[in-house]
């Protein structure tokens, strides 16, 4: 700096001047102020930018959050209806297996009573034969 090629000293100031050595330690303070300030200001910039994008990110996790939440909750509910229907589902063809099996014994049964009809009418014509000799 100016200061450093100028050779100056708070000591030499003082032996110059009192009041030119409390304006030399304003200067120097001031001077060193700056080239803090200088290495400060990016970093604090940094800082900033990085909090904006930390707060955005933030944001959109919470968005994210409660679309998943939104999701989870659906997928809940889908997952009580699948159960459900499965359980009606099987419910339904024990059912329907329980007729089938009634309709195959309805079946032979008719057959069956198909054969005690002839039988049956046979019978009917011996009774009338007889009721008529009676």
């Amino acid at each position: 700096t100016k200061l450093k090629e100028a050779d100056a000293t708070f000591e030499r100031m003082k032996d110059i001047s009192t009041a030119g050595a409390g304006l030399f330690k304003f200067v120097v303070a001031v001077l060193g102020y700056c080239s803090v300030a200088r290495e400060i200001k990016p970093k604090r910039e940094k800082v900033a930018r990085l909090e904006r994008n930390y707060q955005m990110s933030k944001r959109e996790l919470d968005r994210i959050n409660k679309e998943l939440k939104s999701i989870e909750d659906e997928l809940s509910q889908l997952s009580s209806r699948y159960e459900a229907a499965t359980s009606e589902k099987s419910k339904l063809q024990e059912e329907a297996e329980l007729m089938e099996r009634r309709l195959v014994a309805a079946d032979k049964l008719i057959s069956g009573l198909g054969s005690e009809k002839i039988r049956w009418s046979e019978d009917l014509a011996k009774l009338k034969q007889q009721r008529v000799c009676l």
